[in-house]
């Protein structure tokens, strides 16, 4: 979530918390839902996030999203009133 954990301080948390485990981190930018306060990161932002896991020795991917249009991406499908 842009500007909740995805600044580069959060990456460099990530690799020293990881370090020394196998590990394959799924990075899913944030889609946004009508009535929350939450954006999505900038893809300079996520581009920078991976950049820093990888310097530091983790294996990365971003997962694009799909759906997004129709409000049917991860995190955005919920019951709605009525």
């Amino acid at each position: 979530m842009a500007g909740i954990n995805d600044q580069p301080e959060h990456a460099r948390e990530l690799v020293k918390f990881l370090r020394g485990r196998p590990a394959l981190v799924n990075l899913i930018p944030y889609n946004p839902v009508p009535g929350l306060p939450y954006n999505t990161p900038t893809s300079a932002a996520t581009a920078e996030f991976v950049e820093i896991l990888t310097r530091g020795g983790l294996t990365a991917n971003i997962r694009y999203r799909k759906g997004e249009r129709i409000q049917a991406a991860c995190g955005q499908l919920r019951r709605g009133k009525g």
